[in-house]
């Protein structure tokens, strides 16, 4: 893990100057489709920052969809004579998620791709043992991915999960998933937003910053170095880097995944909360950011959350647990995604960058993360974008989940993408034929079955559970039925014991 310093420097080193930040957030509300137009004020913050560049681009993105401008822009800087160098992702077959990525490749011969380091990796696993470790939790039936098994105690209670997704996971790749520039060593742009149609065209929301110092810079640079080097994802070194102080006051700090414990520090920084959390985010499947917002909500910290509609169907997501233990989750039901990975903290810190809040970002995909301390007005800029986004979002739905290819999620049915990735767009989509989907039923409370209810649900995975089961009569958020036909109807299906 990175050792992060204190601003002073050490007896002889040289001082830290400040670095100016620039923060974007960017709530979708209003957005009805993707945009192939670089008119956010993210992406023309970026656009500025390359066509100002007089003798270096670096830049580590996912892939390009949709951003011609973006493109251009470097295309001109290289014609100009300026250094253009970047790497991608693409998996173990060289493929990459977006499709533009090939016209980048072919413009721009100083890129390269993470395809080697993921071959590599593939050929050590397949050289591992193949035999399965004994089950700690029950496997959901039907469920044959990796069994993910939850267990926390806070504030007396109990809290258990088996998760696993339906079909097994082969390995494709780690994911080369940052998304920042650095020009000139001087300024970086960086943050949760893809070179894409639908991320900087504004129809996700997110949040982006457009920072100016050099040693914010060296630390992007020491990354980018590494990756351009070959070296990527759990193959990478970690540096020792200071925090940085801001112009503007207070600290930032950037730390690196895999390498640098990224999540640790998030999770850290949770744990610190004495009033509020606001956070926006992409997937929440992480344990520990699970079990640090229990114990702040234990604390009597207000939690509120905002989560993506598909990532609030993937298999291993812990927002349901969170909703039983009295978090305010909020789904949203946009057109367009959470695509965030955010969360401001007592007003004064912020967290922000590319990785996920699950296990993939935190120990695998190539991410950057910085932690903002004592940044008040940066925290009221995130924060206004935050309640414009939590208003927005229709009361009933902290109580379940939209569909999110569906008539109750905006302009979903009609923006052109498959939002919910099953092959099937807008009104070919059967969600877009079908009326809004009801409210659903509460979240569950947490609370034993009464008498008379001997059926146990396990919300978190819709799983229901026989009376006797020793597993689940230790775990909460449960619902309560009369009947296993009951449970079936309310959507839950049998465990596997």
């Amino acid at each position: 893990m990175a050792l992060v310093l204190g601003v002073s420097s050490s007896a002889g080193a040289p001082a830290l100057l400040p670095v100016q930040l620039q923060l974007f957030p960017h709530a979708p509300i209003a957005a009805s489709k993707p945009n192939e137009k670089c008119d956010t004020p993210m992406c023309l913050s970026l656009l500025q920052a390359l066509d100002g560049a007089r003798s270096q681009i670096d830049f580590a993105i996912y892939g390009l969809r949709g951003q011609d401008e973006v493109l251009t822009a470097l295309v001109r800087a290289q014609k100009r004579g300026v250094r253009v160098r970047g790497v991608v992702d693409a998996d173990v077959d060289g493929k990459n998620y977006y499709a533009d990525t090939p016209k980048l490749l072919q413009a721009l011969p100083g890129v390269r791709t993470d395809q080697a380091a993921d071959r590599r990796t593939l050929a050590r696993q397949q050289e591992q043992d193949g035999g399965k470790a004994k089950a700690k939790c029950v496997r959901p039936e039907g469920h044959e991915g990796p069994l993910s098994c939850y267990r926390a105690t806070v504030g007396g209670v109990r809290y258990e999960l088996g998760q696993a997704s339906e079909e097994p996971i082969d390995f494709e790749g780690d994911i080369m998933h940052h998304k920042f520039f650095v020009v000139d060593r001087q300024i970086v742009w960086t943050g949760s937003a893809n070179i894409s149609d639908s991320d900087v065209g504004g129809y996700n929301a997110n949040v982006a910053a457009l920072l100016r110092g050099s040693a914010l810079a060296q630390a992007y640079m020491q990354e980018f170095e590494q990756m351009y080097a070959g070296r990527f994802h759990r193959e990478k070194k970690s540096q020792v880097r200071p925090a940085i102080p801001l112009v503007q006051g207070g600290t930032a700090t950037v730390l690196f995944s895999p390498q640098d414990g990224a999540m640790k520090a998030v999770v850290q920084t949770l744990n610190g909360a004495r009033q509020n959390i606001n956070i926006s985010v992409f997937y929440l499947t992480n344990k520990q950011i699970a079990t640090a917002l229990l114990e702040a909500r234990r604390r009597k910290v207000q939690v509120r959350l905002i989560l993506d509609a598909t990532a609030a169907r993937n298999e291993y997501t812990k927002h349901e647990l969170l909703r039983s233990a009295g978090v305010q989750v909020k789904v949203e039901n946009w057109g367009g995604k959470m695509h965030a990975k955010a969360a401001s903290v007592d007003g004064r810190h912020l967290i922000f960058g590319s990785m996920n809040w699950t296990s993939a970002g935190d120990l695998r995909n190539d991410e950057n993360t910085l932690i903002l301390r004592d940044v008040p007005q940066h925290v009221r800029t995130y924060d206004a974008a935050f309640e414009a986004m939590w208003r927005s979002i229709s009361d009933e739905w902290p109580k379940a989940n939209p569909r999110p290819e569906g008539t109750e999620s905006g302009y979903a049915c009609r923006d052109g993408i498959d939002n919910d990735y099953d092959g099937q767009v807008d009104g070919k989509d059967a969600d877009c034929r079908m009326p809004p989907a009801p409210s659903g039923r509460a979240a569950p409370q947490g609370m034993n079955c009464p008498p008379g209810f001997p059926i146990k649900g396990n919300a978190g995975s819709m799983i229901y559970h026989l009376p006797g089961g020793n597993f689940y009569a230790k775990t909460r958020p449960e619902d309560c039925f009369r009947t296993m036909q009951e449970a079936r109807q309310a959507g839950y299906r049998g465990s596997a014991r």
